[in-house]
């Protein structure tokens, strides 16, 4: 339900095999805070082979991104249809830190950014969740 409100684009990439594992190109244009992240984690996180490029790239991709903004908004998405990680405060200052964690370090974060959170992308599954009320029932505006 909720990758269905909250995460649209990648939902229906997920449903439909003919992708042929393009799936971040299609998320580029999403205007929905979940699908940005989907989008900016799969295009910019690193494969760790080769450590001095791959985390120095992935850091000047992810720093040069709209993550935190997208984050927030996806967080809202969540919160409005009643899922809470926590307070959104807790949940701005968590990703204001992991964020900063991977942006300040100097040449390059030695760690991928991966390790750093645990984030559901299109291509596994999401946790069954409980949810609260759903305060926009089938509006799936970004906005909401």
């Amino acid at each position: 339900y909720l990758l269905q409100m909250c995460s649209p684009d990648s939902y229906g990439v997920m449903l439909n095999s003919s992708y042929d594992g393009q799936i971040f190109p299609h998320l580029a244009l999403s205007s929905f805070p979940c699908d940005q992240i989907d989008y900016i984690l799969g295009s910019c996180m690193a494969n760790a082979t080769n450590p001095a490029v791959d985390f120095a790239a992935e850091q000047q991709c992810l720093c040069g991104s709209n993550l935190v903004d997208a984050w927030n908004g996806c967080q809202a998405c969540w919160r409005a249809r009643g899922f809470r990680l926590s307070n959104e405060t807790e949940e701005k200052s968590y990703i204001s830190s992991i964020f900063s964690a991977e942006c300040t370090p100097s040449p390059y974060p030695t760690v991928p950014f991966g390790n750093l959170l645990n984030i559901t992308t299109p291509t596994t599954t999401a946790p069954r969740l409980t949810l609260a009320e759903d305060k926009f029932p089938n509006q799936t505006a970004a906005s909401n």
